[in-house]
């Protein structure tokens, strides 16, 4: 199957999901949030009573929420035993933006479980949205005497100082969630291709990506959309705004009379940001009826949910968001969160292992090649359903046994791209559900060839999901009446 049956697969999915019974359910499950998150909240507003919240904003409150409803939180990709392989000498540096938030969390310990299993010392900078910081670090890791360097860089001008620095060091680089676009930026496309030691690039769809979870909420009703981002001067949030804004000009192709306000995109980077972004959105548009945040590891979607949830608007403000946060099953179950594309931490496995196969001689980048491309469709979810196996696949634990993490390393640069492209959640429950482990299946979602066979897979899933979904919801409604 290519990868445009794909999306227009999810997409028909994703619609589905988007009916009228989905509604209810979010609207008659929103009591059920809101009551919870009085209840953890109680004690700190009999103090404050009155007063107006002070500028330390506790945003805990949205991720004890797995706790409260009974869902296990433990922290991603711990296993129960992992056997170290021999030290192999290779050290390899990752420079992030934080150690702190979900999507920042669940990348290092994804990498850190690759790194103990094949002998590698992983040496991590974390660098905020700074650039001069960004920079230095990759002095920094060089330094260290890193042999190969993953970096999440900010803006254009970081990634082509890293290229110059580590051409003149002989240290092999590649960028995580982030890649160099020939029309935007020509002159560091060049300067990637003529290096030895730039080899490439993990990331997303960003662009399709952006557009699915606007057209979501426009296919919903939604005609009033803020817009939150955390950078406006990197390749991924450009292509995010791209994608917005397709989405948008094609709806009105297809509705010609709709009457739709997109906010001017307003950047946060934290959870406290996103809190204050939210609500002086709000008071400057009281009529918005949906919000996307585009991207903050997670951060900035617990502190927009901590604002809507003080003021009372679970379930009357659709929320969309890029990287998801730490329990997203009661989020969605809630109505609290909308819709939501992540997952993408697992672009840090891939990276890092990128750079083990150049590191140690198993892959050459050709100079005048623009290097390796590995790209992945977001995880998108959008019901209780996929709420739960997100949770399950990709927070509880990592997507990959320590079998199949030894299995992706032995494997082509070009074969690692179609194990990348061919990550979703219903692989991962594929894969695991089974006893034994068989590489194949990693990219059987683009080898098939049977598509009715695909068809009927896909039609007992969604039974699947209609069932449990049907089943949450009464589980629901009893809490919501108990709590009455």
């Amino acid at each position: 199957m290519n990868l445009p049956m794909i999306i227009q697969k999810l997409m028909k999915s994703l619609l589905r999901g988007l009916s009228e019974p989905a509604s209810r359910l979010r609207q008659m499950t929103a009591l059920l949030l809101t009551a919870l998150l009085a209840l953890s909240c109680l004690a700190g507003c009999a103090a404050n009573s009155g007063e107006k919240p002070s500028k330390a904003v506790d945003l805990r409150g949205v991720r004890v929420l797995g706790d409260l409803l009974g869902i296990e939180t433990k922290t991603a990709g711990e296993p129960s035993s992992v056997t170290a392989a021999d030290d192999t000498g290779v050290k390899i540096g990752v420079s992030l933006r934080a150690d702190d938030d979900p999507l920042s969390r669940q990348t290092i310990a994804t990498i850190d479980r690759a790194a103990a299993l094949l002998g590698v010392e992983v040496e991590y900078a974390f660098c905020g949205c700074d650039s001069r910081r960004i920079r230095r670090s990759v002095s920094d890791l060089i330094a260290a005497g890193c042999d190969g360097i993953l970096l999440s860089n900010r803006s254009d001008s970081d990634i082509a100082a890293a290229i110059r620095l580590c051409d003149e060091k002989g240290v092999y680089l590649a960028q995580l969630s982030h890649w160099i676009d020939e029309d935007l930026y020509p002159d560091t496309y060049a300067l990637a291709k003529a290096s030895s030691y730039y080899i490439g690039a993990v990331h997303g769809e960003e662009r399709t990506a952006s557009y699915r979870l606007v057209n979501a909420l426009l296919e919903a009703g939604d005609r009033n959309i803020g817009y939150i981002t955390w950078s406006e001067s990197d390749t991924t949030q450009i292509q995010r705004n791209i994608g917005y804004h397709m989405a948008t000009e094609s709806f009105r192709g297809f509705h010609k009379s709709a009457r739709i306000r997109l906010a001017d995109p307003v950047e946060a980077a934290t959870a406290e940001e996103g809190y204050r972004v939210f609500r002086q959105m709000m008071e400057e548009n009281p009529k918005l009826e949906a919000v996307l945040i585009s991207g903050g590891g997670g951060d900035v979607l617990d502190g927009v949910l901590a604002a809507v949830s003080e003021m009372g608007l679970i379930g009357a403000i659709d929320v969309a968001a890029f990287d998801a946060t730490d329990s997203m099953r009661p989020l969605m179950t809630s109505g609290a969160v909308f819709a939501a594309a992540s997952g993408t931490y697992c672009q840090g496995l891939y990276g890092f292992l990128l750079l083990l196969d150049a590191v140690q001689g198993n892959y050459t980048k050709v100079p005048g090649e623009p290097g390796a491309d590995l790209t992945i469709a977001d995880l998108y979810m959008y019901s209780s359903t996929n709420g739960r196996n997100y949770d399950d696949s990709f927070v509880l634990d990592i997507p990959y046994t320590d079998r199949e993490i030894l299995e992706l390393a032995a494997l082509s640069v070009d074969d690692l791209a179609k194990a990348f492209t061919a990550l979703t959640l219903t692989d991962v429950l594929d894969r695991h559900s089974r006893e034994t482990f068989e590489f194949p299946s990693l990219s059987s979602l683009l080898s098939s060839d049977d598509e009715e066979e695909e068809l009927s897979e896909e039609e007992k899933l969604e039974e699947e999901q209609a069932a449990a979904e049907e089943a949450e919801a009464e589980e629901a409604k009893a809490i919501v009446e108990d709590l009455a």
